[in-house]
């Protein structure tokens, strides 16, 4: 048998080879399994929808974000932080905090993650909410 794709290797604390990781084609022709049946399609979503499935936005935030607090603030005071502690967590400082809560900053989607990732909700759940007539939400 002859593998076919790429083969990466994962070594021990001196050096040698303690796994392999092969592409699952080369690992199901090893092992005689085959293929597993492909996933049911899904209906699409709008990646932009701020309620993903099984995320639910609680009132106190929506509430705060319709009286046009942004979502990172409404997030923040909802988890009990300080500016001053989200910024340690994602490796900013405080004013770069405040400069993406008061809209005088635009946070790149990398940053965006890693403040998603510190409050614990989808980075959807950041962006302020589209006006009523932008066609992101029909």
């Amino acid at each position: 048998m002859m593998i076919k794709g790429p083969v990466q290797f994962l070594l021990d604390g001196s050096g040698r080879p303690q796994y392999a990781v092969l592409p699952i084609e080369d690992y199901w022709a090893i092992t005689g399994e085959g293929t597993p049946e492909p996933a049911p399609a899904e209906e699409p979503r709008n990646p932009l929808h701020q309620n993903a499935p099984g995320f639910e936005v609680p009132e106190e935030v929506r509430a705060a974000v319709r009286a046009g607090q942004h979502p990172i603030t409404a997030w923040r005071e909802q988890r009990g932080l300080t500016r001053e502690i989200l910024a340690g967590w994602i490796g900013f400082d405080e004013e770069d905090v405040a400069h993406f809560e008061d809209n005088d900053a635009v946070p790149t989607v990398e940053i965006l993650q890693m403040i998603a990732n510190a409050l614990d909700v989808p980075i959807q759940a950041l962006l302020p909410p589209a006006e009523p007539d932008d066609p992101v939400d029909e």
